[in-house]
């Protein structure tokens, strides 16, 4: 949503003096524009054109386009000033009533400097908060309203990832306090507002829902209190209530001890919703890097570092069964052990001459083999891939594209005789076994693999041990590290 801060009304009154009824229309325009006020059409008032200087050419006045204070919140609705000196004392002065199309008339106001109290007129006659503004009446005529934008839209977004949310629904209510009890307001009961037809996207209603990156929003009666609650499946319901924040907004509002006061001015509520944890603990790395520091996640996988990830990640799934033995795998081989694991559950096998070729690299129709002897998957779902077709593996190769576990490359391919990279590894495995973190917010460990490297967050989860806690949307977060 494109928006405009801080816009200036301007316009101009008879020249010999400011007491008498005069008309004014409101011009929007940005800081870096100039005014451009017209010349005075009769001796008793002046009325100027509306219009807002766009980004597109500031330099070009003439590409303008009428706008409105209140045009978040409905382009068609009235304005009512209260008037005030400028430290907010009441002076004995009417109200001044702002058309929808910008006109407004002050009558005998002397010269100088106000505060105006800005209320938006619902449809329904009914004043909901607004903003303050500033008025300037000169000597010599010229009145200036100064007053940005009435923007009443908050933003809900997610407690650790800052990622906006859409789909919640927050609900407003009436405080228990002295206040509202005073005015009769039930504490605990949803707040009835006026509907204001062009308020995008809920109209005013209350409840409503977030949507347009987290965006939610309010025109709420003035001089109240109020509370926020949220829901959303997956997350914890959230209660402003709790929110243990101080702060002022506008000249007479706030939050303060869970509760949001709404005076004359209206508040912009961002809040955090937390994910339901349903799970902790602690990750160890199944896959290592080099002893020089590199990971090297473009190198292909051998058939060693598989036996050795099946036998950190699977070996509680292993059955007893005794080993196969291979010619060419020593007992002082690295991976001697693991490869007796995986043998032995014959999640691998060796080859017709008795070897099992330990430093061979992986492909990707055999890793797809590999994992669907671990997990025995059912095989009757569809191969996607047109090289696949007949392949000794399509069976497996569609079994893991039902589990969601891989995908082809941008040609529509899967290339299953291709060796599969460490890191297309790391990838697999973190989703096999659930380890999917939102972001990894730790320090680099690998010389070649850095923090803008498209795998780094898996080549990350798979090496380096951390704490975490499981949200129920399946995500996780690291703790420490």
């Amino acid at each position: 949503m494109n928006r405009v801060s801080s816009p200036v009304f301007t316009g101009l009154a008879m020249p010999a003096g400011a007491c008498g009824p005069h008309q004014f229309e409101v011009n929007i325009i940005r800081d870096a524009a100039p005014s451009t006020p017209s010349a005075p059409s009769t001796p008793n008032h002046t009325t100027t054109k509306a219009v807002l200087v766009l980004d597109t050419n500031p330099n070009e006045t003439d590409q303008s386009a009428k706008t409105a204070i209140t045009q978040f919140v409905g382009k068609n609705l009235k304005l009512s000033g209260t008037l005030l000196t400028p430290d907010g004392k009441p002076v004995s002065l009417p109200d001044i009533e702002i058309g929808a199309d910008g006109s407004f008339s002050l009558n005998n106001v002397p010269p100088g400097e106000y505060k105006v109290m800005l209320s938006v007129v619902a449809p329904t006659g009914e004043k909901l908060a607004g903003q303050s503004a500033k008025l300037i009446v000169s000597s010599d005529g010229t009145a200036k309203l100064e007053a940005g934008l009435i923007d009443p839209y908050g933003i809900v977004t997610d407690a650790v990832t800052g990622e906006a949310i859409d789909g919640a629904t927050v609900t407003l209510h009436w405080s228990d306090t002295e206040l509202n009890r005073s005015k009769g307001r039930k504490p605990g009961e949803l707040v009835v507002l006026p509907e204001l037809p062009d308020f995008a996207p809920n109209k005013n209603r209350d409840p409503q829902t977030t949507v347009n990156k987290g965006q939610y929003g309010w025109m709420v009666f003035p001089d109240g209190d109020y509370y926020i609650v949220a829901e959303k499946a997956g997350y914890e319901p959230y209660d402003s209530r709790s929110d243990t924040r101080d702060e002022r907004q506008g000249d007479d509002s706030y939050v303060k001890n869970g509760t949001i006061h709404v005076g004359q001015s209206i508040v912009q509520y961002n809040f955090a919703m937390k994910q339901k944890v349903i799970g902790s603990g602690g990750h160890m790395p199944y896959m290592l890097g080099y002893p020089d520091g590199s990971f090297r996640p473009e190198r292909g996988l051998t058939r060693a570092e598989t036996a050795a990830i099946l036998s950190r990640l699977f070996a509680g799934e292993a059955s007893q069964t005794s080993a196969a033995s291979f010619g060419d795998v020593k007992a002082a081989h690295w991976a001697a052990k693991e490869i007796a694991v995986v043998a032995a559950q014959k999640w691998m096998v060796g080859y017709s001459d008795g070897s099992f070729r330990p430093d061979q690299q992986v492909t990707r129709a055999e890793l797809a083999q590999i994992l669907l002897n671990v997990k025995q998957w059912t095989t009757d779902a569809t191969n996607g891939f047109a090289d696949a077709k007949g392949h000794w593996a399509e069976k497996a190769i569609a079994a893991l594209q039902a589990q969601g576990l891989i995908a082809g490359y941008p040609d529509g391919n899967f290339h299953p005789n291709d060796p599969v990279k460490r890191v297309e590894a790391d990838v697999v495995f973190n989703q096999l076994t659930g380890r999917t973190p939102w972001k990894v917010q730790a320090k680099q460990k690998w010389t070649d693999v850095a923090p803008g490297y498209w795998g780094y967050d898996a080549v990350m989860e798979a090496s380096v041990p951390h704490d975490y806690e499981q949200y129920e949307s399946g995500s996780e977060n690291w703790t420490s590290n």
